[in-house]
């Protein structure tokens, strides 16, 4: 009796390890059903045969297939142009006569249901033949591959674009120059249209690119941001390197608003703007009585510098500087922004260079 109620119950205990099991693959296929497609990467199309673009790109996990999009300007949006099975990574156009522009998506199936991963990116070109006086991107080249900054540098980066290889004609001109810029990380450092890299206050590594308008692509350019509040020169500035530390770790976006806010106003009046000293005193802001400085639009960001910093500053405008000055009547103790490059400055002990426009000058007074 005891040996039939054992072996009732083993046989209970393994369908429900069965049970279990099925429910956890079913589950698991369930999510992963649910799951979108991971956006597509590496999307190119170039001039292909008999007057069609041939579109290709890399596969993606766990896609059952790919679809690519079209431009149709008439609608003045994409539509469907294809599709094609998970194990394919390429497709061709039919015959085109001007320019096309597509992009591409994963999707995934499961019986009548299915998930679709994001677009990527769009890519455009033209069909055309051998000797022909306009033709797609080739190489994309950049004119460095490695950078350093601080958060008070900015970056523009070159880049060439050489014709496609495929063209057979030296002369021949890539028909949309415009390069597509941007960043890995955009918490580490920003890029613009034109490719002018800033830091946005969080050192670390990240990769610019830049990319034609067929996809082609310069590959890593890589920017290390970091923060030079206490680079090696500062090794020598005992006395006041925790001041300049503060100001530069804690401000770094006011100081550079600042000191361009000012540099805008100069280059509006040809270098003409009135200068002046701009400080605390009991009426909360003040400026040299004989100034007739503007600085309404700064203001709010004035006073946050001028009121919150831990310590003694003012700030003062000339012809070509903006000065944040932490000095006493011990030390001189100096952060500048100049609106000219440093380009042939000389550093010394004491006043060197911080950045590419920026200097700091230290000397106890004797």
């Amino acid at each position: 009796m005891n040996k039939n109620i054992l072996s009732i119950f083993r046989l209970f205990m393994i369908l429900g390890l069965f049970s279990l099991s099925t429910l956890i693959v079913n589950q698991s296929i369930h999510a992963a059903v649910k799951t979108k497609p991971l956006p597509i990467k590496k999307v190119r199309v170039r001039s292909y045969q008999n007057r069609t673009l041939k579109v290709t790109w890399k596969k993606t996990r766990g896609a059952d297939g790919y679809q690519i999009y079209r431009y149709e300007p008439k609608k003045k949006k994409f539509v469907k142009a294809g599709e094609v099975e998970a194990g394919k990574k390429a497709w061709i156009s039919p015959k085109v006569k001007k320019k096309q522009t597509y992009k591409v998506r994963a999707f995934r199936k499961n019986g009548r249901k299915i998930v679709y991963g994001k677009f990527s990116y769009e890519v455009s070109a033209i069909f055309y033949k051998k000797q022909a006086k306009k033709v797609n991107a080739g190489k994309v080249i950049p004119s460095c591959t490695y950078k350093k900054l601080n958060y008070y540098d900015t970056l523009k980066i070159k880049v060439r674009i050489k014709t496609s290889t495929h063209a057979g004609n030296k002369k021949a001109k890539v028909y949309d120059k415009k390069l597509r810029w941007y960043s890995s990380d955009k918490k580490i450092a920003r890029v613009d249209d034109k490719g002018v890299v800033t830091p946005t206050g969080k050192p670390g590594v990240c990769q610019i690119y830049a990319r034609a308008h067929n996809g082609n692509c310069t590959g890593d350019i890589t920017v290390k941001v970091v923060n030079y509040a206490r680079p090696d020169q500062f090794r020598d500035v005992e006395h006041t390197q925790k001041d300049i530390a503060k100001l530069l770790t804690n401000y770094p976006e006011e100081l550079k608003e600042i000191a361009e806010y000012f540099e805008r106003k100069h280059a509006e009046k040809k270098g003409k703007a009135p200068t002046g000293s701009i400080y605390l005193n009991d009426g909360r802001t003040a400026i040299e009585a004989n100034s007739k400085m503007e600085f309404k639009e700064i203001y709010d960001v004035l006073f946050k510098v001028l009121d919150s910093f831990p310590g003694e500053m003012y700030i003062m405008v000339t012809d070509d500087i903006v000065e944040f000055n932490l000095s006493n009547e011990y030390y001189k103790n100096v952060l500048r922004f100049c609106f000219n490059s440093l380009e042939g400055m000389e550093e010394s002990v004491g006043h060197f260079r911080v950045a590419s426009r920026w200097t700091y000058e230290n000397y106890a007074y004797v």
